[in-house]
């Protein structure tokens, strides 16, 4: 499940739910994210001025996520998102049960050696 929520719900989600993984996206630059806003040519200057002193407050609490992402180009900060996406899923917490089940698996699995005759070897 992917969330996109600013700190403050980032702080409730993790108080909610310690586990959750959180990724915070950084434009590359101030520069870089006036530029893509102006592109979208969807706000005034004014707007837009609001819109970077926001994006300015939000970035202040980066040190509060686990990951952090540059989105310099939408591929890299996919695969930088899948990345950190498979990372997870093979955390150990997370594979624990999936791993003691294998482990399990060997004490069922019939011994290789049965039936060689003594002294036959190949170990």
């Amino acid at each position: 499940m992917l969330l996109v929520l600013n700190p403050e719900g980032t702080r409730a989600l993790r108080a909610a739910v310690p586990e959750a993984v959180t990724v915070f996206l950084l434009p590359p630059s101030a520069e870089a994210l006036a530029g893509r806003l102006r592109g979208r040519g969807s706000e005034t200057e004014p707007q837009l001025a609001l819109r970077l002193a926001a994006a300015r407050r939000e970035l202040a609490h980066f040190p509060d996520y686990e990951y952090l992402v540059v989105n310099r180009s939408v591929l890299q900060a996919c695969r930088e998102l899948e990345a950190i996406v498979a990372a997870t899923r093979a955390r150990q917490e997370r594979r624990r049960a999936e791993a003691q089940g294998i482990l399990d698996s060997f004490a069922l699995a019939p011994d290789p050696r049965e039936g060689r005759r003594p002294g036959n070897s190949q170990e």
